[in-house]
C-alpha cells in the first residue's frame, strides 16, 4: 500500500514547496500498530501491564498517540524522499534542500490534532541551490579604476619593522604626549555617577595618537595628563563607531607612561631584524618585493569585482533566504570576531561585551537594511556565478598533490582543525583553489581597460561591498555548523518509556 504522495511546486527566492498527501488508510495501519505496542507497555489502575483492553488505551491516549505516530510517518517520509538508500530514487537536484534540517511545515496548525478516517495533507517550504544559467562571461571589455604604486608604502612598512623593534623606556617626563605608550585603568562611569565593573579595564596599554583612535576614541583626553592623574571625560560617539551614536563618561587613571627608542636603519639592524638580510638594502628590497606582489593582488581583486559586477548585470539568479540569512550570519560572526582578542575572551563573552554597549545581533543586521537589496545579495551572487564557473570550465582539485601544494605554500596547520578537516576544512580547501583557478580563468579570457577614478559620495552604507570580498573563502577556514531554521514537525506525547501509571 502506498503510505503517500509527493508533489513539487517550484516559489519565489528558489524556495519549493512540497506537498506530501498520506492516506487515511496508511495512517491508520501505522496507528493500529503504534497502539498496539502501547498496550503491552502501559499499566492501567485495575489491570496488569500490558492486559487493558486497547479500546480503553485508544480513549485515554489516542489522539496523543496518533499525533506521535503520525510526526513518525512524517520523518520517516522526508528521510526516504531526500536521503534514500537507493541513490536512483533521489529526488531531482532542483528539489534538494539547502538544508534538511531547514523545513518549515507550513500548515502544521491544520494538521494537529490528526483526524481518524481523512488523509493527512503536508505543506512543507523549503530553499534550494538556485538553478541558474550563466550571462556573458568571457570575451568581455571591462572598466576598472585603481590607484598608481605607492612607494610610500615601503617607507610606512620600514618605519613599521623599526617601530616594532624599538627599545621600550620609562618616559623620563611625567606628560603624556601623542606616541607614548601610556597603561591606564578605565573605568565606565553610569548616568548615576556608579563604576560601571562589566566594561572596567584595567592596565589597559595603549598607544596615544592624535586622531582619536577607535575602539574608546580617548586619545585626545588622555594626550596632556600627569602621571598617576586621575580624569574623568565625556566622548560623543559617531554612528560609525564601537558605541554607535552613544554618549559615554569615563574616569582615566593614567599608571604608566614609556616611550620608543628607534633603533638607527643600518646592516645591523637588518640582521637583527631577519640573518638572511645581510644588508639594509636587502631589507628594503625584501620589503618592496613584497609590497608590491600586495599592490598586483589588489588590483586583480579590483579587476574580479568589475567583472563579477559585469556578469551579475546579465545573469538572473533567485537567491534563497536561508543562503541571506546565513550570510548574514557570518558577517555578525566576523565582527563579533574581531572582540575576541585572539582567543582572550571566548565567542560567546565577545556577545555579551558587545551586549553591554547595546550592540546586538540584531542592531547590527539591522543597520545592513533591506537583505534583499540587489547591494547585499551581489556577495552571494557572485561566489554563485563562481561555482557554476568551477563546475563548467572544470576548475576542480585534479588531484591530493594539488591541494597539498596549496595548503604547503599558504601554510594552512590542518591539524589545529582536528576531524573538522576532514569533514568540512578539506572540502572548503579544494572549494576555494576551485574558484581561485576559475578567477585566473575570467583574467585571462576577458579584456580589462584602466580608467581614472571617479569620485564617488562616500557611503555609510554598513553592507557596502566588493563582490569578490565574500565571493572566495578565507584561507584558512573555520569548521562551523550553518544556521537552520526550525525543523518539520513536532513529537507529540506520550512516549513509550514516559507511560504513566494511573492510580
Amino acid at each position: 500500500m502506498e503510505k503517500y504522495t509527493k508533489k513539487f511546486e517550484k516559489l519565489e527566492k528558489s524556495s519549493v514547496k512540497m506537498t506530501l498527501v498520506f492516506s487515511a488508510a496508511a495512517v491508520d495501519e501505522s496507528f493500529k500498530t503504534e497502539l498496539g505496542k502501547y498496550a503491552k507497555q502501559l499499566t492501567i489502575n485495575g489491570f496488569r501491564k500490558g492486559k487493558a483492553p486497547v479500546s480503553l488505551i485508544e480513549s485515554k491516549y489516542g489522539e496523543s498517540i496518533l499525533s506521535e505516530t503520525f510526526t513518525d510517518m512524517l520523518d520517516k517520509a522526508v528521510q526516504e524522499i531526500f536521503t534514500p538508500e537507493d541513490e536512483k530514487e533521489a529526488v531531482a537536484k532542483e528539489y534538494q534542500p539547502l538544508d534538511s534540517r531547514a523545513l518549515d511545515l507550513m500548515n502544521e496548525k491544520d494538521i494537529f490534532p490528526i483526524k481518524k478516517g481523512e488523509d493527512v495533507v503536508c505543506q512543507i517550504k523549503y530553499d534550494v541551490y538556485p538553478q541558474f544559467e550563466l550571462g556573458t562571461y568571457k570575451g568581455l571589455k571591462v572598466e576598472y579604476s585603481a590607484e598608481d604604486y605607492d612607494p610610500k608604502v615601503e617607507e610606512t612598512e620600514l618605519e613599521g619593522i623599526r617601530s616594532r623593534n624599538a627599545m621600550i623606556e620609562e618616559k623620563k617626563g611625567d606628560t603624556a604626549e601623542a606616541g607614548d605608550i601610556v597603561t591606564l585603568d578605565l573605568i565606565e562611569i553610569a548616568a548615576d555617577g556608579s563604576e560601571i565593573e562589566e566594561t572596567r579595564k584595567n592596565d589597559y596599554v595603549c598607544t596615544l595618537a592624535e586622531t582619536p583612535a577607535a575602539p574608546y576614541e580617548l586619545d585626545k583626553k588622555i594626550i596632556g595628563m600627569k602621571r598617576d592623574e586621575v580624569k574623568t571625560a565625556e566622548v560623543e560617539y559617531a554612528k560609525e563607531s564601537a558605541y554607535p551614536e552613544q554618549n559615554k563618561t569615563w574616569k582615566i587613571v593614567l599608571k604608566k607612561i614609556k616611550v620608543r627608542t628607534l633603533p638607527e636603519l643600518d646592516d645591523d639592524f637588518a640582521q637583527d631584524v631577519n640573518e638572511k638580510f645581510a644588508s639594509i638594502d636587502d631589507l628594503k628590497k625584501d620589503i618592496h618585493d613584497k609590497a608590491f606582489d600586495a599592490y598586483e593582488k589588489q588590483v586583480e581583486n579590483v579587476k574580479i569585482d568589475a567583472l563579477l559586477k559585469e556578469i551579475i548585470k546579465n545573469t538572473s539568479i533567485d537567491v534563497p533566504e536561508l543562503m541571506v540569512d546565513n550570510a548574514l550570519e557570518e558577517k555578525w560572526y566576523g565582527f563579533v570576531q574581531q572582540f575576541t582578542g585572539n582567543g582572550q575572551r571566548s565567542y560567546a563573552d565577545s556577545e555579551k561585551y558587545l551586549a553591554s554597549m547595546g550592540i546586538t545581533r540584531e542592531s547590527y543586521t539591522s543597520m545592513i537594511g533591506d537583505k534583499f537589496s540587489d547591494e547585499n545579495l551581489s556577495n552571494i551572487r557572485a561566489g554563485l556565478i563562481l561555482d557554476k564557473l568551477v563546475e563548467v570550465e572544470k576548475t576542480q582539485v585534479a588531484d591530493d598533490s594539488e591541494l597539498d601544494k596549496f595548503i604547503e605554500e599558504n601554510k594552512i596547520d590542518t591539524k589545529m582543525y582536528g576531524e573538522a578537516y576532514e569533514s568540512m576544512v578539506k572540502g572548503e580547501l579544494r572549494s576555494q583553489i576551485g574558484k581561485d583557478k576559475a578567477i585566473q580563468f575570467l583574467i585571462k579570457n576577458n579584456e580589462f581597460v584602466k580608467v581614472e577614478k571617479k569620485e564617488e559620495t562616500p557611503s555609510t552604507d554598513a553592507a557596502e561591498e566588493t563582490p569578490a570580498a565574500d565571493a572566495k573563502p578565507a584561507r584558512k577556514p573555520a569548521a562551523r555548523k550553518p544556521a537552520a531554521k526550525k525543523t518539520a514537525a513536532k513529537k507529540a506525547e506520550p512516549k513509550k518509556d514516559e507511560a504513566k501509571a494511573e492510580n
